[in-house]
């Protein structure tokens, strides 16, 4: 592999900083969302009084906040880096699998950030409508069913592609 720029190299990294708290966040938001609603047809649970939810609703603001920050840096950095970069995709596989993984699960991932993005600029207003919110993280929930389950495993599959660096064309010397 040839020697990279100082920009391939930093934006390499913010994509790798920035996926990283993106995972990491995300599984933080899954898990917080999930314990909201009872397993079946998704209620919210009852221990939820009407007048903690809206403490409990708000205090979700930064659970999704940050994944929906991190991804579009990662998605950006990543970009910025294949733009910077001297890296041959044909010879080296790894490369193009990591793209094809980003690229494919992007609109749907986007699809997801939209309903994020509402839910966020309702929580930001200074009085918003519970009901709503938990109408929009229930929609969030059952639009795509488990593809953010399948979207953090590929994701993780990514971090061991970069580290092992499979599929990679030896340059033959004869």
């Amino acid at each position: 592999m040839k020697k990279q720029s100082f920009f391939s190299k930093l934006f390499a990294s913010f994509a790798l900083v920035s996926g990283s708290i993106w995972i990491g966040s995300y599984l933080v938001k899954l898990f917080l969302i999930y314990q909201l609603f009872e397993p079946k047809d998704l209620v919210l649970k009852e221990m939820f009084s009407i007048n903690d939810i809206n403490i409990v609703i708000f205090s979700l603001l930064p659970a999704f906040i940050t994944p929906f920050l991190a991804y579009i840096i990662m998605i950006i950095s990543f970009v910025l880096f294949l733009l910077f970069s001297k890296i041959s995709i044909k010879e080296n596989g790894w490369l193009f699998i990591s793209i094809m993984i980003i690229f494919i699960t992007l609109p749907f991932e986007f699809y997801l950030l939209v309903i994020d993005y509402k839910i966020i600029s309702l929580l930001l207003q200074s009085s918003f409508n519970t009901d709503s919110i938990i109408i929009l993280v229930r929609d969030r929930i059952t639009a795509l069913s488990s593809f953010p389950i399948i979207e953090i495993l590929s994701y993780l599959s990514i971090l061991f592609l970069i580290i092992f660096k499979p599929l990679t064309v030896k340059n033959k010397v004869t």
